[in-house]
C-alpha cells in the first residue's frame, strides 16, 4: 500500500504591533529566530503544544519564527527518520510575507509512522539554520 504524505507550507506576517520587539535585538539582518516541533499551529503559524514525543498516528508540525526576511528569500524543511531523508519542502517569501513572521510546515500520513528518532533540518536560502529533534513512540 502506498503511503500518502501531505506537506502543508504556511506563512504569516506578524502585525506591526506584535513586532515592536525582536529576539536578540535589531540590526542582525535576515534570520530564523527559532524552530519548534509541535502538535499544531495557530492561525499565524506559531507553535501549539510544543513537544518532542509523538504517537504513531500523529501529525508533525514545525513552527519557524523569522525576522527581517526579504521577498525572494526561502525557508525550507527536510524531515528525517533515523538519519534517512523522508521529505523536503521549501517556499519563497513573497512581498506580503517579508519582514517578521512565522512559517509553518506540517507532515501528515495516511498510515502509522514508524517508531524511532526523527529530526527536521530548517533552512534559510539553502543554509542550515536549525535542527529540531523528536521521536515517535
Amino acid at each position: 500500500m502506498k503511503r500518502l504524505v501531505t506537506i502543508s507550507i504556511m506563512l504569516a506576517v506578524l502585525p506591526a504591533l506584535a513586532c515592536s520587539f525582536s529576539v536578540g535585538g535589531g540590526g542582525e539582518g535576515p534570520r530564523l529566530a527559532e524552530a519548534v516541533v509541535c502538535r499544531d499551529l495557530t492561525e499565524d503559524y506559531a507553535p501549539v503544544e510544543p513537544t518532542d514525543v509523538f504517537g504513531d498516528a500523529d501529525d508533525f508540525s514545525v513552527s519557524i519564527e523569522y525576522f527581517d526576511l526579504e521577498e525572494g528569500q526561502s525557508i525550507g524543511v527536510e524531515w528525517f527518520l533515523e538519519g534517512e531523508s523522508l521529505y523536503e519542502a521549501s517556499i519563497p517569501l513573497d512581498a506580503a510575507n517579508a519582514g517578521d513572521g512565522y512559517a509553518g510546515f506540517s507532515l501528515t500520513n495516511n498510515e502509522l509512522w514508524p517508531a524511532g528518532n526523527y529530526h527536521a533540518d530548517v533552512y534559510l536560502d539553502g543554509e542550515l539554520g536549525h535542527t529540531v529533534e523528536f521521536r515517535v513512540e
